[in-house]
């Protein structure tokens, strides 16, 4: 998927309009699925995963 458009979805599900924005019970759990892969991503890629909180300061390659 593009960048840009993988960028757009998870600003739009994050900080959305409220009918369409994840709630805070779900976004836990996928953070914590996220964090949890720390440490297991291949050394090819030069950041590890954050937490959907984060997803503002989220560089390019932490999209892919």
């Amino acid at each position: 998927m593009c960048l840009g458009m993988m960028k757009r979805l998870l600003s739009f599900l994050c900080g959305g309009p409220k009918e369409c924005r994840l709630s805070h019970h779900l976004k836990a759990p996928i953070s914590d699925k996220l964090i949890s892969h720390n440490g297991l991503i291949p050394s090819e890629f030069a950041r590890q995963p954050k937490s959907l909180s984060e997803v503002e300061r989220w560089k390019a390659i932490v999209f892919r």
